[in-house]
């Protein structure tokens, strides 16, 4: 018994790790997300909410899903999502779209729950 609990507190830093890496992994396709969105507002004027015509410009990541949740010619926000880590979202907003964890978001800054 006394064995175990120190085996038990080795695998919280390893799942840790991992989810912290996830973390950034979403974070960083976000910011991916959001470079490509701007190339794209630099030649249509709008932003999109089709990954199809980001394709081109961007992919994310194995593992990655990026929700587009509204565009428009003033703003876009999305989440991120990784297979690996179910309940870990992360979000993004630019310009007049709506935050997606509501207000407290900073505009053009990654937050994850």
């Amino acid at each position: 018994m006394v064995v175990a609990a120190p085996l038990a507190a080795q695998a919280k830093p390893d799942s840790t790790d991992r989810r912290d890496a996830a973390r950034e992994l979403l974070e960083i396709n976000l910011r991916k997300y959001t470079w490509a969105e701007q190339a794209y507002f630099d030649n249509a004027h709008r932003y999109t909410d089709s990954l199809d015509a980001l394709s081109r410009i961007f992919a994310p990541s194995d593992g990655v899903t990026i929700i587009p949740l509204t565009a428009s010619d003033s703003g876009h926000s999305e989440l991120a999502v990784h297979r690996d880590w179910p309940g870990l979202v992360c979000g993004i907003y630019v310009g007049k779209a709506p935050p997606p964890f509501g207000k407290g978001m900073k505009e053009g800054e990654v937050e994850c729950k």
